[in-house]
């Protein structure tokens, strides 16, 4: 799944569930937030469909 958001500081961002490369041979669940910043990997389980942009700019904040 993938979403697009209108956060206020980082304007629109897209985030979508992805299997993530944890030691080159391991996969784990999480998401992929691109902007005009650097990629974000996120390892978890989150519903992308229910996120809002208030809980984005959120994950993006603590991240960057």
């Amino acid at each position: 799944m993938t979403k697009t958001f209108n956060t206020k500081k980082y304007g629109e961002v897209t985030v979508r569930n992805a299997m993530l490369d944890m030691d080159g041979t391991n996969l784990k669940d999480g998401i992929e937030i691109k902007g005009d910043f650097n990629l974000i990997e996120i390892y978890g389980d989150f519903d992308v469909e229910e996120m809002s942009d208030e809980q984005v700019e959120g994950l993006i904040d603590r991240l960057l």
